[in-house]
């Protein structure tokens, strides 16, 4: 079936058809609205490959997406992603993840980008600094003129959308020393990277202005994964000063420091008050309900996406960082102790 079959039926030229199809704003309303039911009722499907030549565009966003191990198990970034999906979906736009291999070749990710002839690529992937092959990849992609946004990587002339580590770091700690608590443990994922440093110098900061000396005991480095915080309760177990509290740089950690703790005998949050960080879908279950700052995850797909178009038409500036707000989200597992204090 041809465009000429479909705008015989209508009564309107060829090009009317077509500039109905590309989304032209300058035809009456009136006969787009009987050119789309004539595509319909006929079943007509527009070629691709036609409308890729004829636009210069492949309506293709690159995905590169490698989460620090997890891969697409993480929730959080599956759901980043999907809100971001939807609003390149709305704008006409698929997804395509980015890989080495291309016809089982390996090949770098600015090769895939031109094999495919992407329009624009989202970075979702957390890097170490000593990765340096992968920075390196990151760089010449950037060069190379082709419009990138990034949800979980900062690097120069790179536009990210990210939460504000700091921030909900800061919230976390600031929300357990209103309620009491002045022995915190930080259960952190990793200073190396920027998420992690940030939640970090948050929790430093909070205990500082609170006037509560800092504990290098009460600082505990685990991976983003349950059996992680299974393996950090167990430390927390043998330490000589028990914590009455705990703030783990992700809700996964506190799962697992939650799972081993009652395993230990210990009553959450009667014994021991515990908060998370992310927010994930199951938080709200997990057992009854878990305290933890929030990332917003549709927040940032949708922003990542309206950066991402304007940097495709041209119009977004570059290298720029934005935060996005990270509040505490309080539920079942932490407990005001008899001794509260204030904290301003």
């Amino acid at each position: 079936m041809k465009i000429s079959d479909v705008a015989k039926k209508c009564g309107v030229a060829p090009s009317t058809v077509s500039k109905v199809i590309n989304e032209y704003n300058y035809v009456k309303d009136e006969t787009r609205q009987r050119v789309l039911k004539t595509i319909d009722e006929m079943g007509y499907q527009p070629n691709a490959t036609a409308s890729t030549l004829k636009s210069h565009k492949s309506w293709i966003i690159g995905v590169i997406y490698d989460e620090y191990d997890t891969g697409l198990l993480h929730p959080l970034f599956t759901n980043i992603l999907d809100s971001f999906k939807t609003v390149m979906e709305e704008n006409g736009y698929t997804l395509m993840y980015l890989t080495h291999k291309l016809h089982n070749v390996y090949r770098t990710y600015l090769q895939h980008c031109e094999y495919r002839n992407v329009d624009a690529v989202i970075i979702s992937t957390s890097v170490l600094k000593q990765e340096e092959d992968t920075i390196n990849e990151i760089k010449k992609l950037l060069a190379s003129g082709v419009p990138c946004v990034s949800i979980d990587h900062m690097e120069e002339g790179l536009y990210s959308v990210v939460s504000d580590n700091f921030k909900g770091g800061y919230n976390a700690t600031k929300y357990l020393i209103e309620q009491g608590h002045t022995k915190i443990v930080h259960v952190n994922a990793s200073t190396g990277l920027y998420t992690g440093k940030g939640r970090y110098d948050g929790y430093k900061k909070a205990l500082e202005e609170a006037g509560i000396p800092f504990n290098e005991d009460y600082v505990i480095e685990a991976d983003f994964f349950v059996e992680e915080g299974q393996r950090v309760a167990d430390i927390i177990a043998q330490l000589e000063t028990q914590p009455t509290a705990i703030f783990a740089a992700g809700d996964e950690i506190a799962y697992g420091i939650i799972l081993r703790l009652q395993e230990l005998g210990k009553k959450i949050p009667d014994d021991i008050s515990i908060v998370g960080f992310d927010d994930i879908y199951m938080s709200k279950w997990f057992h009854g309900g878990l305290t933890t700052v929030r990332q917003q995850q549709d927040v940032i797909g949708r922003r990542a996406a309206q950066i991402l178009l304007q940097k495709i038409n041209g119009k977004a500036r570059e290298g720029n960082i934005e935060y996005i707000d990270t509040p505490i989200v309080v539920r079942k597992t932490v407990k005001s102790i008899s001794n509260k204090r204030e904290c301003d």
